[in-house]
């Protein structure tokens, strides 16, 4: 869902954009003032209003408001139901390359065997966008990318049926 942001402005040069939500009303503006970061920075700012509805599928905990928050939380470790960050990321890894393998780098996954010795290993650069081609680290940067860019995160409760 998105929301149209209302410009506020009194000069043609100003790119200070104000949140659309009532009783909100913040003003966005970088310090730059380039219209592109505000635009950003808006989108970012937004978040905080929507509802905490989505849950993590490991722990069951629901406290967050975007798919990309969800995943953030799963992979870098905070989960309870993980022991640490390089199981969580191992654990991501290998559940997009079964379920979503369009999400992957293939000329870095496909060239690197070294998670056939090693199960929690998870090559560098190993996500990739089937929009834009950009390529990503972590799950959770592509689904953020994807969210913001793109408009279409990667909900990892659904994909995992919960």
């Amino acid at each position: 869902m998105r929301f149209v942001s209302i410009r506020w402005s009194f000069e043609e040069d100003c790119n200070a954009l104000r949140c659309s939500y009532p009783d909100c009303n913040r003003i966005i503006q970088t310090e730059a003032n380039n219209h592109r970061h505000n635009n950003n920075n808006l989108v970012q700012h937004q978040n905080r209003h929507r509802p905490r509805n989505l849950t993590c599928p490991g722990c069951g905990e629901q406290r967050f408001n975007t798919a990309s928050g969800v995943a953030l939380h799963f992979e870098r470790g905070h989960c309870t139901a993980c022991r640490d960050q390089e199981t969580a990321e191992a654990a991501v890894f290998g559940l997009i390359n079964r379920r979503l393998p369009q999400f992957l780098n293939h000329a870095i996954c496909d060239e690197d065997i070294t998670h056939e010795f090693d199960n929690n290993y998870v090559p560098a650069q190993a996500y990739r966008c089937p929009h834009c081609n950009k390529i990503f680290n972590r799950f959770s940067s592509l689904n953020q990318h994807l969210e913001a860019r793109h408009g279409q995160p990667i909900n990892v409760s659904r994909m995992l049926g919960n």
